[in-house]
């Protein structure tokens, strides 16, 4: 065999391995697709499914807080929470401008159920809202079987597997009955009468004194000469004011969640590690526990920090912290924990990990630091993971969905 016929053998060979290798990949390629969109379309399912049966028991779960007796108020309104909670939890599966309406419902209706108080014009208000829980439960019940006869598609929103000859589903799912204006006007009220934050659940109310106090460690100035402010926020509190000085302190507990305190500088003295220090451990003395750091900004005599609290290995990032210190002093110029005290909640689940995000971020980017977070997406709450990516003198914070892997919001600071 001559030289020549060996080369044109070899060469041959390999590029019929080289198909081969091909075909293979793109064999795995297609049923990895495949069994991702299997995968998505149980879970769409089953969330569907899911949602249908957490609002017949919120219509039954109404319909008894609407007739409880006052000694078994706080079970019936126990259950219609947890029902509304897991309606949001199921909620996750879809895309969020999908389901505006629902959102807002569930919502509603865990604020109304956790400020629920008993009076005749609440339990009325209960009835009507189990009517229209019970109208989306047929509603979600009629999808639910109508996706099972294959009259929509539970196929991935314009992917390569959706079937244009099938309605998809998503597009129905949102309700409407014409009486929205009237349903949500009893929970906007609701809403903006409840007050029994998770955070200050439970704490007793402390005297005027005892805040003024508090105010006097935290800035330095003599109790005598504080001055009553008027408390303008949702959250019920003490103001105390001196000159251009404003301290907000929670009557539940004593919580200082506001401070307003501008001082010139001169001269940096603090470094911003100790200004950090300070600030960590000022949210400690505050009753702030598990706080992670997710923002600093220092530059000339003051240091700003964002903070947010981790549970079960989550951030929740719509309960955030910002502080300020002075450098030059060490005071705390600025205060502001109103989102923490309204947002704050423990009923977040563990994750199964940090998913490894390094194939979904842009071109030229990587990860300084990953977290599990919940973050507000175009007003709702929604499970990610958070990249946060080193560029030139930014930081990019990238959230990707959490199911699905998309990038659904970039910000740079």
């Amino acid at each position: 065999m001559t030289l020549k016929r060996r080369k044109f053998i070899r060469i041959i060979s390999y590029l019929v391995a080289l198909c081969i290798v091909f075909a293979a990949s793109g064999v795995f390629t297609a049923r990895a697709k495949s069994d991702y969109e299997s995968t998505l379309e149980r879970v769409r399912l089953e969330g569907l499914a899911s949602l249908a049966e957490y609002s017949r028991e919120i219509s039954s779960g109404l319909r008894l807080l609407a007739v409880s007796a006052d000694d078994s108020l706080t079970d019936s309104s126990a259950y219609v929470s947890a029902r509304a909670v897991g309606a949001l939890g199921s909620l996750g599966c879809f895309y969020s401008e999908k389901v505006d309406n629902l959102t807002r419902f569930f919502g509603g209706v865990r604020d109304f159920s956790e400020g629920f108080t008993g009076s005749e014009e609440g339990r009325r208000s209960a009835v009507r809202l189990s009517d229209y829980a019970l109208e989306v439960y047929y509603h979600l019940s009629d999808l639910t079987n109508a996706v099972l006869n294959g009259g929509y598609s539970l196929t991935e929103y314009k992917s390569i597997y959706e079937k244009p000859e099938v309605p998809y589903f998503e597009d129905e799912l949102d309700f409407f009955n014409g009486t929205e204006d009237k349903i949500f006007a009893i929970i906007e009220t609701a809403s903006s009468d409840y007050k029994n934050y998770a955070f200050l659940d439970g704490k007793d109310t402390v005297s005027e004194e005892y805040a003024g106090g508090r105010a006097s460690l935290a800035t330095g100035i003599q109790s005598a000469i504080w001055r009553k402010g008027e408390n303008e926020g949702e959250i019920d509190s003490y103001v105390f004011t001196c000159e251009d000085i404003r301290v907000d302190i929670s009557r539940a507990g004593g919580v200082i969640y506001g401070i307003v305190n501008p001082q010139p500088c001169e001269a940096a003295v603090y470094s911003a590690e100790d200004a950090l220090k300070k600030a960590a451990g000022f949210l400690e003395t505050c009753g702030f526990e598990n706080m992670k750091l997710i923002y600093e900004n220092c530059g000339g005599f003051t240091a700003f920090f964002v903070f947010v609290p981790e549970i079960n290995g989550v951030l929740l990032m719509t309960a955030e912290i910002r502080l300020e210190i002075c450098l030059a002093s060490g005071t705390i110029t600025y205060l502001d924990a109103s989102e923490y005290i309204k947002r704050y909640r423990t009923d977040i689940g563990a994750t199964n990990g940090i998913p490894d995000v390094s194939e979904f971020l842009p071109f030229g980017l990587s990860a300084e630091k990953t977290f599990v977070c919940i973050a507000d997406i175009k007003g709702r709450e929604k499970l990610c993971v958070l990249a946060v990516c080193p560029y030139e003198k930014d930081k990019v914070y990238i959230f990707i969905d959490y199911y699905n892997m998309r990038t659904i919001k970039t910000l740079i600071a």
